[in-house]
């Protein structure tokens, strides 16, 4: 798919789409992005998330169904694995509940994802997509600090393809990054490649300096960075303190800092590599025996 620069419209035409853990486990990513393209959404974004129950509440309260629905059971499934966190535009200008389909799978209708992907579940039905665009955008604006009054949209270019998944399946990582120092690496790029969004949909950076965004230069966008984000990146960037000295209780502390501001920052950091990073600060000086 060649890329290319999109004509002006308004921002009230972006819209925010959450692919849910279930997603992942279904090895859906590939497929559910491919559907989105052919119904007309051009994705800008993709980013890893775990969304905090800030998040969960803004993007349920109000419009949840109660006669059908727990609520924290339905908040437990984000608990289970990474959700993809798209910005995107509607070309086609479908009602965003006719892209998802309806909340009962026996409801669904044909040329809906939770109809062609054979949801079978209520909570377990691929996506999440705010029933109107204000609450669509409104989840956009959370995450990813939206200043609309600076962003001029005809400049956003659409991902394609090849790189949205070239760039989920680097942020996910493989077995290389079993080890404390992959797993910090990883984290490293989560957060620059979030920060490198907010960066870009704000109009701070080209989309030639998004696409290459490892080799952006932090220090000089210090100003459009949000705080907790920039001082999560420098934790992770000078990461001795977690592996050195004796001090346990030191350590975790400055651990358990690291993780309440991923969670804050909608980060996503797995059981597995919270356990890792964890058990080094627990044992790096029995490991070296």
């Amino acid at each position: 798919m060649e890329n290319r620069v999109v004509r002006k419209y308004d921002m009230d035409d972006l819209f925010h789409i959450l692919l849910k853990p279930d997603a992942f486990k279904r090895s859906l990513i590939s497929e559910l992005i491919q559907w989105l393209n052919r119904n007309g959404v051009e994705i800008y974004s993709a980013n890893l998330l775990k969304p905090n129950s800030e998040l969960l509440q803004l993007m349920y309260d109000g419009e949840f169904k109660w006669k059908y629905d727990y609520y924290n059971h339905n908040k437990e499934l984000y608990t289970v694995g990474p959700s993809l966190s798209l910005i995107c535009r509607n070309t086609l200008n479908k009602v965003l509940v006719d892209i998802k389909g309806a909340s009962l799978p026996i409801d669904a209708r044909i040329n809906t994802i939770r109809y062609d992907f054979d949801v079978k579940d209520r909570c377990l039905n691929l996506i999440h997509i705010a029933n109107n665009q204000i609450s669509s955008y409104i989840e956009l604006k959370s995450i990813y600090y939206l200043n609309d009054e600076k962003i001029d949209v005809a400049l956003l270019r659409y991902l394609p393809f090849s790189t949205i998944i070239n760039t989920i399946n680097f942020m996910l990582g493989d077995s290389s990054y079993y080890s404390y120092n992959g797993i910090i690496s990883l984290l490293k790029l989560r957060v620059k490649y979030m920060i490198s969004t907010i960066l870009y949909i704000n109009m701070i950076i080209s989309y030639e300096e998004y696409t290459d965004f490892e080799a952006i230069d932090l220090r000089k966008y210090l100003q459009f960075i949000p705080s907790h984000l920039y001082e999560i990146n420098d934790m992770l960037n000078n990461n001795k303190q977690i592996v050195m000295g004796y001090d346990i209780g030191k350590k975790l502390r400055y651990l358990n800092y690291i993780f309440t501001l991923a969670s804050k920052l909608n980060i996503y950091i797995s059981g597995y590599e919270k356990y890792v990073i964890e058990g080094q600060a627990y044992y790096n000086d029995i490991n070296k025996l």
